[in-house]
């Protein structure tokens, strides 16, 4: 027997495996979709779990800016929201040091994944754009590897349209890592409002995941 597969027997003896669910994967991100905020501050909205880390994230409805992609393709209700850039050029909202619920010896054998997932876009022809990024860290919160990073989507990518297109990526769990910090910026290239979007952010670690790349 294999060093991993005798580590995956342990580790079921043990019940380390609590915190998963039955499928064996966890999404440990709080409010992906944005639709809690406590209200806002200095005209910025303030979303329930995530930092405003810099510029003037907005909370927007898909009734108010019908989009494309986004609600339509995925049958959501129009009356919920997604992140907006606001007006200024950089806006980032973050989730930080949020823990991997899973056996250290688990991460540590290569047997944990993790993907990240979000819809991103942007505003009509402008170069306006979302990126998503997870910074992996050590128990003392010392960077471990590359962050993993989706998007953005380019105008090109949405034929000039208006709106959002899912993004994914997944990744073996380095050695070492414990927790990750969780970044959406949106940017703004072209006139006076920052029309990036974002919304579905996604943070899903487990066993049970399969598939490598976008």
């Amino acid at each position: 027997m294999n060093i991993k597969a005798s580590m995956l027997m342990f580790a079921f003896s043990m019940g380390v495996l609590c915190h998963a669910q039955s499928n064996g994967f966890v999404r440990i991100v709080q409010n992906g979709g944005f639709e809690s905020y406590t209200g806002t501050i200095n005209g910025s909205s303030v979303f329930q779990s995530w930092v405003n880390e810099i510029g003037d994230p907005f909370s927007d409805q898909y009734s108010t800016h019908p989009i494309e992609f986004g609600p339509i393709t995925r049958g959501l209700p129009w009356n919920l929201t997604y992140l907006f850039g606001g007006q200024v050029p950089l806006t980032a909202v973050t989730q930080r040091n949020i823990p991997i619920t899973f056996d250290g010896q688990l991460i540590d054998g290569g047997l944990v994944k993790l993907r990240l997932s979000a819809w991103l876009g942007g505003f009509r022809d402008q170069d306006d754009y979302a990126t998503c990024d997870v910074l992996l860290r050590d128990q003392s919160g010392g960077l471990i590897g590359q962050p993993l990073t989706i998007g953005p989507v380019t105008r090109i990518m949405r034929n000039g349209v208006t709106g959002m297109m899912q993004l994914s990526k997944t990744i073996r769990v380095p050695a070492g890592v414990r927790k990750v910090d969780v970044i959406v910026s949106l940017v703004r290239l072209q006139g006076t409002a920052n029309n990036g979007m974002a919304d579905d952010v996604v943070v899903e670690v487990g066993t049970g995941l399969s598939g490598f790349g976008d």
